[in-house]
Formats: structure tokens, C-alpha cells, sequence
């Protein structure tokens, strides 16, 4: 639905209906979270873990991502919401992702254990959806 609560699926688009009727479900089946002004909140998107080579786009900012989740956003128990493309599964194995970045998992973990994690999946880590835990 769009804001003025149109059917997306009558919309002019060019894409196919089931598409969006799959939105749809998704949209009605999904939970409703509610803030007051006091919640401490804090989202990240786009991060791209990598690898850790040349090819990581992550890499650049990692130290200061990893001082300022751990250092502020933690350690004020704010509530971590990862809203997709995290892992670069484009281009990396998710294998050679975690080996590299099990400092970063653990912020997250220290995040979820807390149960201050929330996480969507985007168009580059999709395939997270259906991996093991």
C-alpha cells in the first residue's frame, strides 16, 4: 500500500502483479513496532562487508564503524537496526566474510543478546535468508 492507501498492485508501474501482491503479504503479515521519543535508535544500511581485500567496501571505514557501535551506540544501549545489504554476498562468500569481520558479528551479537537487534535483508545479501544459522 502507499501512504494514501492505494493497492500497490493497481499502481502504473510496469512490473507484474504477483510481484506486488507478494509485497502486499508481506506488508500485512509484518509486526508493527512502536517508539515513544525516549527510545534510543540507531540504523545502519549499505555496510557491504567484505572480504578484507581490495575489493571490500567496507574495509575503509570498518575501525571507525566498529569504535563508534561499540563506544557509543552499545555502551548507551541503543537499539540496532541493520536495514540490509550488510554482507557483499555478491562478491564475497559469506565464509570468507565471517572469518574476516568476527569482530563485527560479535558487536552484534553483544546487540542481539540484549535483544536490540533488528535486521531486514537487502538485494546483496538476500541469500542470508536461506543460509544455516
Amino acid at each position: 500500500m502507499c501512504e494514501d492507501r492505494t493497492p500497490v498492485s493497481t499502481m502504473k508501474t510496469g512490473l507484474d502483479a504477483p510481484f506486488f501482491e507478494n509485497l502486499e503479504q508481506l506488508y500485512r503479515s509484518s509486526d508493527i513496532m512502536r517508539f515513544d521519543r525516549d527510545d534510543r535508535l540507531v540504523f545502519f544500511s549499505d555496510l557491504h562487508l567484505g572480504d578484507g581485500s581490495s575489493r571490500d567496501d567496507f574495509l575503509p571505514n570498518s575501525e571507525i564503524f566498529m569504535d563508534v557501535l561499540r563506544d557509543y551506540y552499545l555502551a548507551r544501549r541503543f537499539t540496532l537496526f541493520l536495514n540490509g545489504d550488510v554482507e557483499e554476498l555478491h562478491r564475497h562468500t559469506m565464509r570468507k566474510i565471517s572469518r574476516r569481520w568476527g569482530a563485527v558479528y560479535e558487536l552484534f551479537d553483544e546487540f542481539a543478546r540484549r535483544g536490540d537487534l533488528h535486521r531486514t535483508i537487502g538485494n546483496h545479501d538476500h541469500r542470508i535468508a536461506t543460509m544455516p544459522e
